[in-house]
């Protein structure tokens, strides 16, 4: 049974992307990264929300999602491909 939960769900669903940010960011720049939300479209309850991370002004991501914390996690997600590139 626990094999077919651990086949069934990707392991990037639990990879936390912000924390893995926020420690190559302190790491290699010495800052931390900060969120911006730049936008919400939508109605109240289908909102999507795109945020933008930067790291010493300069943006590395960009992500939108049902939820802030959704577009931070794509956005942190694109930071850490670039700066692993």
């Amino acid at each position: 049974m626990i094999r077919l939960i651990d086949t069934a769900v990707s392991s990037e669903q639990f990879f936390d992307f912000k924390t893995d940010l926020q420690e190559e960011s302190q790491v290699r720049f010495g800052i931390l990264p900060r969120y911006v939300t730049v936008k919400q479209e939508g109605e109240e309850h289908k909102k999507i929300f795109t945020v933008e991370v930067y790291i010493k002004g300069d943006r590395f991501g960009r992500g939108s999602g049902k939820s802030k914390k959704e577009a931070e996690t794509i956005a942190a997600k694109e930071a850490l491909l670039k700066i692993k590139a």
